[in-house]
């Protein structure tokens, strides 16, 4: 008898701490946006269409969280893929975001970032490298390339790109 109060008490208190508790977890997407720790009860998640759209909740956040990613944007495409937009709420602009998310899209490459001041535009790009030998970073993206445009005559025209220097790989794809 005194066993079954036992584990009834201990069930009690575990459903209590399960759901007053916090999420505390590191949030990994917003962390690779910003050079601090954001956990994910720091973060704010609303739908917008098919996506769901992540945000810095102000009322939650650590100083910087907040000052540093209050006006970024994680536009969550599936569980592995979404495109970091600022300094405005996808919302503004999803058909444009959606149209160069087309647009770049090949094979290994793909949109990640995505920032909008009038009629100018400068996007980020991921490319997958891949090398089957290398286990570690073997099929997953990696910052590769800045885009920036502006609007001119009624369409969106490319006025420079710049490579990041950093990955050897970035102009070949490596088997």
């Amino acid at each position: 008898m005194n066993l079954d109060r036992i584990a009834f008490a201990i069930l009690i208190v575990s459903v209590a701490f399960t759901f007053g508790c916090e999420d505390t977890r590191e949030h990994e997407h917003f962390m690779n946006e910003g050079e601090c720790i954001v956990l994910r009860n720091e973060v704010k998640q609303e739908p917008l269409g098919y996506y769901t759209v992540e945000s810095i909740d102000a009322s939650k956040a650590s100083g910087c969280a907040l000052t540093l990613l209050k006006d970024k944007y994680l536009l969550n495409l599936n569980a592995d893929y979404y495109v970091s937009v600022s300094p405005k709420h996808p919302k503004k602009n999803l058909r444009l975001i959606e149209y160069f998310r087309h647009r770049y899209y090949t094979d290994t490459t793909r949109l990640s970032g995505f920032q909008r001041k009038n009629n100018t535009v400068a996007l980020d790009l991921d490319k997958q490298y891949v090398m089957r030998s290398d286990k570690e970073h073997h099929l997953k993206y990696y910052k590769w390339k800045y885009v920036y445009l502006t609007f001119q005559k009624g369409e969106w025209v490319e006025d420079s790109a710049s490579l990041v220097n950093f990955w050897p790989w970035g102009e070949q794809r490596i088997e």
